[in-house]
């Protein structure tokens, strides 16, 4: 969900600005996601069901364009998650059409 993009900035800040931030996030964050119904959580779900898989397709790809564009070679786990991550699109749009 959102908490996993939020956080996958770890790689990019300090020690001490990562804390800072899961703070601000449990402070400001989290408390919305903990109140009322959980209607929220089901919107955010059907949000995703619908849309997330699109929304971060090209993840792996603009990795992969990262190592070309240095000069470097994909690495074969990479390589390998990206072949498996196409062959489970393509599974999903051959269900789809029936």
């Amino acid at each position: 969900g959102i908490g996993g993009v939020l956080f996958i900035h770890h790689e990019w800040a300090s020690v001490e600005a990562t804390a800072r931030s899961f703070e601000l996030f449990q402070r400001h964050v989290a408390p919305r996601y903990r109140a009322g119904d959980g209607a929220h959580l089901l919107q955010t779900r059907e949000w995703f069901d619908t849309r997330g898989r699109s929304a971060f397709a090209s993840a792996g790809e603009a990795q992969a364009r990262a190592f070309t564009d240095a000069g470097k070679a994909i690495p074969a786990d990479l390589a390998e998650r990206m072949r498996v991550m196409a062959e489970r699109r393509a599974a999903r749009a051959a269900e789809q059409k029936g």
